[in-house]
């Protein structure tokens, strides 16, 4: 395809385009098929242009790209089932002998007149607080965002949560000793409900996408830092433990409509329990 040169003065480019994310001219772009591209496609292409990153979390197979191959490709990249930076997958493992498991936050939005494909309407989830914060911490109103310390062993916290797309406190940010200017080792909780870009969360069956509290935690890669998903406590669950390993060990309650948190720090080292 043919485009302008985004230098002025400059003549046009030729410029092969797949579905997707890239850079033309050292800028940041995306290339959405408005046919066959249904709205979570789009947002999280889109997304990719200011900034956001993928998460990771659950070992799935979203960078599988051919999976009728006998090729089994395996990672945590597009592991998080709350966050519409990886809607390759939300985690979901479906390929090889197993274990098999399912995350999906999408759900199907009103049509739009004139869009040119009437299937093209599946959308959700938001992207999660972590990632946002991690990002573009200004663009989440102070008053929203409770900031603390990681708690000492031993130590209990209490803070009530509102769900993502509602007013009131929608963030809490752990904050580990000596953390670095890129945030890796903080630890983000927050709550979601099936409510706007997130009615696709389930509440009774077996989906990984399910209405609850939501850890995520930003960790080092080859690539940079990346917020990942380190686990939930679904609303009405019997078992109200999550622990990161060697970092930090929670209770929480969950509701259908806000969460009552206890953060309790119980001993410098846990079980990371990303899986059901």
């Amino acid at each position: 395809m043919t485009v302008p040169n985004p230098v002025a003065g400059q003549p046009e480019m030729v410029v092969a385009f797949d579905g997707g994310s890239l850079t033309v001219g050292n800028l940041p772009t995306s290339v959405v098929p408005v046919k066959t591209s249904d709205h979570t496609f789009m947002c999280h292409e889109v997304g990719h242009t200011p900034g956001f990153q993928h998460s990771f979390g659950l070992d799935n197979n979203g960078a599988d790209w051919n999976p009728g191959d006998t090729n089994i490709i395996v990672g945590p990249e597009y592991g998080s089932p709350y966050d519409i930076m990886s809607s390759a997958a939300f985690g979901t493992r479906m390929l090889g002998a197993g274990p098999r498991w399912t995350a999906s936050p999408i759900f199907v939005g009103d049509s739009v007149p004139d869009w040119p494909a009437d299937s093209a309407f599946s959308m959700g989830p938001n992207i999660s607080r972590a990632n946002l914060h991690l990002r573009f911490p200004e663009s989440l109103d102070p008053a929203h965002t409770e900031h603390r310390p990681l708690p000492a062993p031993g130590a209990v916290g209490r803070v009530r949560l509102s769900a993502t797309s509602s007013k009131g406190r929608t963030l809490l940010v752990l904050h580990p000793p000596g953390e670095p200017p890129s945030g890796v080792g903080r630890v983000y909780v927050e709550y979601r409900d099936r409510r706007g870009w997130d009615r696709g969360l389930d509440v009774f069956g077996a989906d990984l996408a399910q209405v609850g509290v939501v850890v995520h935690s930003v960790e080092g890669t080859a690539a940079g830092p990346r917020v990942w998903y380190r686990g939930s406590i679904v609303a009405g669950a019997v078992d109200t433990d999550l622990a990161i390993a060697g970092r930090w060990s929670s209770r929480w309650t969950a509701s259908s409509t806000s969460t009552v948190d206890r953060v309790r720090s119980r001993s410098p080292i846990g079980r990371q329990r990303p899986c059901p």
